[in-house]
């Protein structure tokens, strides 16, 4: 959706006693809680290097006691992310607009695992510039007119994992989880560009699925995730003109798949692999807007596709 000045104007249609404060704090906490885990996992990846180093002084002599296979209680997953990101809206069955492009950034993961029961803690950041491919539209007489234009966008997402370790044999595995996450998106407005605007959408979501892991040698394994993302509830935020307009979602669906090689390195372990994710977001709720020939015209957050494809490339420890 693009915003034309030149066509129509929009107004704030809360105000101080009619806000949504459910929706500003959340808006200050998601990226608080995404930087807090990044710190968890930064500060504990530097204690468990450092401490690693001191137990490997004071147990030298016992050292080939040890198996190299013993489960652990604690795991730290870190790494660089890359991936290219395809979103679009869909209007009376026609797609509206296009937004895609490569999105760079950091994910992390950390497993604390009691008995059969696994703790996780996820995280990702990523942020990019990509094509914008739509219409401008005239609401005042219903018209529209192509536009492309770059967009710069950054996604957050995090949450929290719970699972069960069920070991058929000793060297396979199945975890069934499930958790609760995460999904915020923001596209930034650009000073150069007219009839760009600040957007934020964020879903809340719950994960349903389970994760596989099978070894291949005593050195290496292959482990494969599913999950189904059951939608709770969105929200599409414009910052249009002088005002708000907060779209409701509250139907959709994702889903996200991954296979990845583990290999034995020498003091942690080097994951590899593709994954893919996608969103199906139906039609949000509607609201209210004026126009300029003093007219009101109804707003509704398209339905829309969101299609990822990435490579993970993570070091456990």
């Amino acid at each position: 959706m693009i915003y034309d000045p030149n066509h129509y104007n929009w107004h704030k249609y809360w105000n101080i006693n009619t806000m949504n404060w459910r929706l500003i704090l959340s808006d200050l906490l998601r990226p608080l809680f995404l930087l807090t885990l990044f710190a968890v996992v930064f500060f504990v990846s530097i204690n468990k290097v450092a401490g690693a180093e001191k137990d490997a002084n004071i147990n030298q002599s016992t050292e080939n006691t040890v198996t190299s296979d013993k489960p652990k209680n604690i795991n730290l997953h870190i790494g660089p992310l890359v991936y290219f990101w395809d979103y679009e809206e869909i209007s009376s069955g026609e797609r509206f607009i296009r937004d895609s492009g490569f999105l760079y950034g950091l994910q992390g993961r950390f497993d604390y695992t009691w008995n059969s029961i696994l703790f996780s803690a996820r995280g990702s950041a990523v942020y990019g510039t990509t094509d914008y491919d739509g219409s401008l539209q005239n609401l005042n007489n219903n018209t529209k007119e192509p536009y492309q234009s770059d967009s710069k966008n950054s996604i957050l997402d995090g949450g929290f994992h719970l699972g069960y370790i069920l070991r058929p044999r000793a060297d396979f595995s199945i975890i069934p989880q499930v958790g609760i996450k995460t999904w915020y998106l923001q596209n930034f407005e650009q000073s150069d560009d007219p009839y760009d605007y600040d957007r934020i959408v964020n879903y809340i979501y719950a994960p349903v699925g389970l994760q596989i892991k099978n070894s291949l040698s005593d050195r290496s394994n292959l482990s494969l995730e599913a999950f189904y993302n059951n939608f709770i509830n969105g929200t599409a935020e414009s910052y249009l003109g002088n005002g708000v307009v907060i779209n409701e979602q509250t139907e959709g669906e994702g889903y996200e798949f991954s296979i990845a090689y583990e290999m034995q390195l020498e003091n942690s372990i080097l994951s590899i692999g593709p994954f893919y994710r996608k969103w199906v977001v139906e039609d949000s709720d509607t609201v209210e807007v004026a126009t300029t020939n003093n007219g009101t015209v109804l707003i509704t957050e398209p339905a829309n596709e969101t299609k990822i494809y990435g490579l993970n490339f993570l070091f456990i420890y």
